[in-house]
């Protein structure tokens, strides 16, 4: 039977950190800034747990003050760092009080308890500051943005709870049992226990840190598929995949619909007068405006400049037509604020509703716009209905609750 080499173990997890910490130097700048410090800490963590793990290995070979006090404490720090990666992961501050308490905790039993006689109380303190340690990795993943909650975030936290647990109960023993000194590198249950927990973390959690990253930046990329960057409403491609999804519902239940386009009166003067950063602050606030009108079923996006719609379910015209002056009251009764200044602003809204057997989004929105150009012509800051037959709605639906308000 082959016997386990403690010190060739060491020797392998160090070099197995530092191909880790690389790895993560060389990827780091392809992720966003955000993930980057939390990258930089876990990478910090991965160098210190190798020159721990080096220290380690050079038992009986170099000054205690090096392979016992400056190895534990390396350790200490190394997993302090993981846990504060994770805790700015997670949008955190990290716990860098506590970290440093263990650590010099660490430190001060490594230095007390020096002696080889003296190993269970060394032992037993180290153990107990990294359990704590591994163990808070488990809150601070939990905390973690919705966009990361998915099987890579589960399975670190696992292995994260698991490691706590192993290293809690070795501290117990050596509290509780106060075992002799034994030569350090006699591969007793509880030391290759300690290695394998202590060489498998990094990359477990390497990778489980590198698949969350990873989840939060695809997570990223399809809201912005999906959302205008500006005014966090749906952009032109989501609110047409909306709008005809509510389309096909209104088909199948017999339920009204309609579409209000909604357009900046003189919005040209904003950005000529006061910049195209008061522009965009000034679409901001609108775009809160027509979120906080708007109903829990009705979908509000941004189709292009100072262009937007609103398809409002259940909305036959009257209804709709109600709506959108309400909304278009609202507006105008209420300047924005931009620069300090009050600035009157005004809408023109035109509205449509859905006809028989139209079956997607397009008619419906070419026969708003029309309606919004003959506000537009009309005078401005007026809401006008589609020329036409009106939708085939079933009456009894069509309620002036309905809509936004």
């Amino acid at each position: 039977m082959i016997e386990f080499d403690i010190r060739t173990g060491l020797v392998l997890g160090a070099v197995l950190s530092l191909m880790i910490s690389a790895v993560l130097a060389s990827v780091r700048s392809t992720f966003p800034v955000q993930l980057r410090q939390p990258l930089r800490g876990w990478t910090r963590g991965t160098l210190l747990q190798a020159f721990g793990f080096i220290a380690l290995a050079l038992r009986g070979l170099a000054p205690d003050a090096v392979t016992v006090v400056l190895a534990n404490a390396a350790l200490a720090l190394a997993w302090g760092e993981y846990l504060m990666a994770l805790q700015r992961f997670a949008g955190r501050e990290p716990s860098r009080p506590l970290v440093w308490a263990l650590v010099l905790a660490v430190l001060a039993a490594s230095a007390w308890w020096m002696e080889p006689a003296l190993q269970a109380p060394r032992v037993a303190v180290a153990s107990f500051a990294f359990a704590v340690l591994t163990g808070l990795c488990v809150p601070a993943l939990l905390r973690a943005p919705q966009a990361a909650r998915g099987p890579a975030l589960y399975a670190t936290m696992a292995v994260f709870a698991v490691a706590a647990v192993l290293l809690l109960v070795r501290a117990l023993y050596y509290l509780v049992a106060s075992p002799p000194a034994l030569d350090p590198f006699a591969p007793s249950a509880l030391q290759v226990a300690a290695l394998v927990v202590g060489a498998a973390l990094p990359v477990v959690g390497t990778i489980g840190l590198l698949l969350m990253c990873t989840d939060r930046v695809r997570a990223a990329l399809e809201r912005l598929a999906r959302f205008d960057s500006l005014t966090e409403l749906c952009n032109r491609r989501a609110i047409y995949q909306a709008a005809n999804a509510a389309i096909a519902g209104a088909q199948r239940t017999g339920q009204p619909l309609a579409i209000a386009v909604i357009d900046v009166d003189h919005f040209k003067r904003i950005n000529d007068k006061l910049g195209h950063a008061a522009g965009d602050r000034a679409l901001v606030q609108l775009a809160q405006r027509l979120r906080a009108a708007a109903r829990a079923e009705d979908q509000v996006g941004r189709v292009g400049g100072e262009e937007f719609v609103m398809v409002l379910p259940r909305c036959g015209e009257e209804t709709a037509r109600i709506a959108a002056e309400r909304l278009r009251t609202s507006i105008a009764e209420q300047p924005l604020d931009l620069d300090g200044q009050q600035w009157p602003i005004t809408v023109s809204i035109g509205v449509a509703v859905l006809r028989p057997g139209e079956s997607n989004f397009d008619p419906v929105l070419r026969r708003a716009d029309r309606a919004l150009y003959a506000a537009k012509d009309a005078g401005r800051n007026r809401v006008e209905l589609a020329a036409g037959p009106a939708s085939g709605a079933v009456p009894q639906s069509d309620s002036s609750s309905a809509g936004p308000s």
